[in-house]
């Protein structure tokens, strides 16, 4: 145990070696050389992988007893009141009165000192301790029963059916709940069955509200403000994040998070932005890549066009908000006017698929130069729906027009993608405006 300087001064000032015990005591006192008053002492503890640890010691509780009042003890837990008893049923008013004094030992063996000095003894260990009780008869609104733990819960009634190894906090319906569930919150899993149902086994319920109707399920984790509160009978879900939820109140094996990442438990298929995954990972929304240096290279889905005309040989026009000029500067974001489009999609009137790539950048002063500076490349695989492609500067506002034709286009879809080109910056939503025309250049 901790010692005094003075006192681990003794054990080395012979020059004889240290016993064990004043080895282990110098030991304490070096690792509770900071240890604040009254604080329990701290022990180095070997786990069985051999590392150690430092961990306080247990601080065994003081029980005491408090004066007689009105034929009244109390026993006192560190100086809390435990439990009450009332003298009148152990003796009788002559030696009430004649009583001074009265200890209680840790197993709850009370002694009592009369006026001339004789003591007599009442047997205090089936509330000190434990015992059934669990050491939790300290707090006074814990029930204990089946192996399970109640705590600030509402009064069970005549018909209410608990079942096994099941810890509840906080004004929880626990009628039917089941066994091995972990219930944390008002009103949590207050639809647990209806008296005697008892079929709801391994559910962990956190957060007001959660879980409130589930009233058959199991091994469900459902944590956060009214989260579950459509799901009755299903099985196997997560749910974490205030108000999230399933869809219907048989299902299972579903995980929400915040309602923004959803997933199957059993098929390991995640959805992004909420969506419900059809595929192994489903992501809804535009897609952006950053790099380490936390630059994007690839922004996906930033224009999309869909066309239900039939008009043969139309051309699509897509204008980049790259714009040129013909005196310095010549263009806009010096050094940075490059551009890498992916355009994809299919055309059920030209009866042909969409792939190109279109590569470049301005090039002063001349603008664009299509026999070197701009690539536009279809995917030979995709058929000969696309009768051409290629880029120019608008006549109207000098801006940067990628176009391709194709020979109809009715139901004509296709999406365009940005990716860095060298210096270039990625393009994003709104950069890119899409216009249909008979006309080749706009």
């Amino acid at each position: 145990m901790k010692q005094s300087k003075e006192t681990l001064k003794q054990f080395f000032e012979t020059g004889d070696k240290p016993t064990q015990q004043q080895y282990s005591d110098l030991i304490d006192s070096y690792i509770d050389a900071k240890q604040m008053p009254g604080e329990p002492n701290r022990r180095f503890m070997i786990d069985e992988n051999g590392d150690v640890q430092v961990a306080s010691e247990l601080k065994t509780p003081e029980y005491t007893l408090s004066e007689i009042i009105a034929n009244k003890l109390s026993l006192l837990k560190d100086g809390v009141v435990v439990k009450e008893i009332d003298l009148t049923n152990y003796l009788d008013d002559t030696n009430l009165s004649r009583l001074v004094s009265g200890t209680v030992d840790p197993a709850g063996m009370a002694t009592f000192e009369r006026d001339d000095s004789s003591t007599f003894t009442v047997d205090f260990s089936n509330i000190v301790g434990g015992g059934s009780l669990n050491k939790l008869n300290d707090l006074q609104d814990v029930t204990v029963e089946k192996q399970s733990v109640y705590f600030l819960t509402q009064n069970p009634d005549g018909n209410e059916t608990r079942g096994y190894r099941n810890i509840v906090l906080g004004n929880a319906g626990v009628d039917g709940v089941g066994d091995d569930n972990i219930i944390l919150g008002e009103q949590a899993g207050n639809g647990l069955g209806n008296d005697a149902a008892n079929g709801n086994h391994r559910n962990v319920l956190v957060g007001v509200k959660a879980g409130s109707d589930l009233a058959g399920g199991t091994d469900n984790t459902i944590i956060g403000f009214e989260s579950g509160k459509t799901n009755r009978f299903g099985n196997n879900n997560i749910l974490i994040g205030s108000r999230v939820d399933t869809e219907s109140t048989g299902d299972s094996n579903k995980l929400n998070i915040g309602n923004i990442i959803k997933g199957d438990v059993l098929s390991h298929k995640i959805g992004l932005n909420g969506v419900d995954p059809l595929e192994d990972f489903h992501i809804k929304g535009v897609m952006r890549h950053e790099t380490s240096q936390n630059k994007a290279t690839l922004n996906s889905g930033i224009a999309e066009f869909y066309d239900q005309s039939n008009i043969s040989n139309i051309f699509y026009h897509l204008k980049l908000p790259y714009k040129h000029r013909v005196t310095s500067p010549y263009h806009d974001n010096e050094g940075h006017s490059r551009w890498h489009i992916h355009i994809t999609g299919s055309s059920n009137g030209s009866r042909t698929a969409i792939d190109l790539r279109c590569m470049g950048f301005l090039f002063s002063p001349n603008g664009i130069r299509n026999s070197s500076e701009t690539i536009v490349h279809n995917n030979p695989d995709a058929g000969i729906g696309v009768l051409g492609a290629g880029s120019y500067i608008s006549d109207t506002d000098n801006r940067v027009v990628i176009w391709f034709q194709l020979s109809n286009s009715n139901l004509t879809r296709f999406r365009v993608d940005s990716m860095i080109a060298g210096t270039g910056q990625i393009l994003s939503k709104g950069d890119i405006g899409i216009t249909a025309s008979v006309n080749s250049r706009i």
